[in-house]
């Protein structure tokens, strides 16, 4: 194996020769690091503690914001959800190409309706193509079967 060295870096151990200006980092993050050093120095715990004691008691006062900012950092972000989506009609089962038909027609109307998102009907028809591609295969190896055997007999 041939390893070759251009200066840049120590054929070694793979790390950063002495004056490569890569080796020194990323620069904005090195200032950010920085930064968030200078307020962990200038801010005590009991700083943090007192802050946040003033956040929970305007949160108990009914300061939407004070709450939010204090549930922020103490559970995290919330994540999104789907929501809970119910068709309005029984859809039938996917057994055939006249069901996929039957449940496209039953999204179509849902959405138009108002019944359901858009983006869940999109979804929900997405499922329902790639369950029809499964079917369609299953009904083509069923057939190339039927076609082997007759050649066999």
């Amino acid at each position: 194996m041939t390893v070759r060295s251009d200066g840049d870096h120590d054929p070694e151990t793979g790390r950063f020769a002495p004056g490569n200006r890569a080796s020194k980092g990323n620069p904005i993050s090195r200032r950010q690091r920085e930064l968030a050093e200078a307020v962990k120095a200038a801010v005590s715990p009991d700083d943090l503690r007192a802050v946040f004691g003033s956040l929970s008691e305007a949160a108990k006062t009914g300061d939407v914001q004070a709450a939010g900012l204090l549930l922020m950092h103490a559970v995290g972000k919330p994540r999104e959800v789907d929501p809970v989506v119910e068709l309005t009609a029984d859809v039938p089962l996917l057994t055939d190409s006249d069901s996929a038909a039957e449940i496209v027609r039953q999204v179509l109307a849902d959405v138009l309706a108002g019944n359901l998102p858009p983006d869940v009907g999109d979804r929900l028809l997405a499922m329902t193509s790639k369950a029809t591609d499964v079917l369609l295969l299953d009904d083509i190896e069923r057939r190339l079967r039927l076609v082997e055997l007759r050649g066999a007999s």
